[in-house]
């Protein structure tokens, strides 16, 4: 709600910086792959071959409007398809020169076109024009008895920030589309002021201790995507549907390390971070509040509760490895630094990934890797998956990459092929 206020003030202004727009989409659809594959839905992310990937923007603000639209597309959808469209019209703008009050060089502006659609209920014409007021829901939201009606007010606001508007078109039955414009600059990456050429993580070095961490969210999607992530760093891990059920857990069990939702029914996490680092234990277990909200106050208000960091969802995976280096000093192996070295020592290696992986992974990894496939056990695929880097690092690698893209059936080719 301070949010709204600030903006409907003139106090809130654009934080814009150079940002990976392709890594933004990337993580967008990593983050509701498991709710739309759980809903039975179809998740598909589409975008020009030509548009830019690094560009100056509210990066921030983006998110919170994209991460609105597609949770009540998702939401609010029971069969079919929720699609995020992103195309882009080039412009050309002049400014001055610095050395004098002539005409400067050129910097590429575009116009960036988002549309995101679905096959929900779509919403009645009489409740159109209201949507987006603070406070207002449609019947359909009314019915589902979640939110409070201020995430389209708030993204209406933030994207007449940025130089567009939202609109709308629906028909009852059929689903509805919002779209928006917004201009950024493109920028070269090597203006972006943080580069990361870190890939992902495959693995702990060794010698280190295991560690135990707890993932609480009151969505089963959400800590399913975490522990996906985190399955390289071989914790022991445990979940939470709400703040009583993490303090239950952390009493008993003593987590090293919790990632903690800030908004959960029955308890949220800003209580649950207060009492536990009230307790004398509780100021030895580190807790990270995670957080697809921007409203004023909610970070300072998990600050104050005790938590030591502030994580914006959707989080980049090497944000997460970030934070457990930071904080625990662990070290990880990186995919690129491991691919290096496997090409130096072994170029021809892929060549020999069937019969190595068939003479050397016990043929019980491989059927019960198939059947978690089979199942979409994506805890079991990565458990599993580790198992076998054990005896085939590469071929390990591979069907990880296809894990973390949600690529199935290649993951069963690949099977079907050492088993022939």
């Amino acid at each position: 709600m301070l949010d709204l206020a600030k903006i409907e003030a003139g106090r809130l202004t654009l934080d814009e910086k150079e940002c990976d727009l392709h890594r933004l989409l990337d993580d967008l659809y990593a983050m509701f792959s498991l709710r739309t594959q759980n809903k039975g839905l179809h998740l598909l992310f589409e975008h020009a071959d030509d548009l830019p990937q690094y560009v100056r923007t509210d990066e921030v603000k983006l998110r919170q409007v994209l991460i609105n639209l597609l949770n009540n597309a998702v939401k609010f959808t029971s069969e079919g398809d929720v699609m995020l469209e992103v195309t882009n019209v080039p412009e050309v703008q002049e400014f001055p020169s610095r050395e004098g009050g002539g005409v400067g060089s050129q910097s590429s502006i575009v116009t960036l076109h988002f549309s995101i659609t679905d096959t929900g209920p779509g919403i009645a014409a009489e409740e159109r024009d209201a949507l987006f007021e603070a406070f207002t829901q449609t019947t359909t939201g009314r019915q589902e008895k979640e939110g409070t009606g201020l995430g389209l007010a708030i993204s209406r606001q933030f994207v007449k920030l940025m130089g567009g508007d939202i609109t709308l078109e629906s028909e009852v039955g059929r689903g509805s589309m919002f779209t928006f414009d917004i201009r950024v600059q493109v920028v070269q990456q090597a203006q972006l002021a943080r580069q990361d050429f870190r890939t992902r993580v495959i693995d702990v070095q060794p010698g280190q201790p295991r560690y135990r961490l707890l993932i609480v969210d009151n969505s089963p999607e959400n800590r399913a995507l975490l522990a996906q992530i985190l399955a390289p760093g071989h914790f022991d891990l445990r979940e939470a549907s709400n703040g009583q059920e993490a303090i239950e857990i952390w009493e008993g069990w003593e987590p090293h390390l919790i990632w903690m939702d800030l908004r959960m029914p029955v308890l949220d996490g800003i209580e649950a971070t207060r009492y536990i680092k009230s307790q004398p234990k509780g100021k030895q277990t580190v807790i990270i509040m995670l957080s697809a909200s921007i409203v004023d106050g909610d970070r300072l208000r998990a600050i104050e509760a005790g938590c030591d960091e502030f994580l914006l969802k959707p989080f980049w995976h090497m944000e997460i490895f970030d934070l457990l280096a930071q904080h625990t000093g662990m070290h990880f192996v990186y995919a690129d630094n491991h691919d290096k070295t496997s090409a130096d020592k072994q170029p021809h290696k892929d060549a020999g990934i069937q019969t190595a992986a068939k003479t050397e992974i016990p043929p019980h990894l491989l059927a019960e890797l198939e059947q978690a496939t089979i199942t979409t056990d994506m805890r079991k695929i990565m458990e599993l998956i580790q198992e076998i880097r054990r005896y085939d690092a590469p071929f390990a690698e591979r069907l990880k990459r296809y894990a973390d893209n949600f690529e199935y059936p290649k993951i069963l080719e690949h099977l079907q092929q050492i088993g022939s």
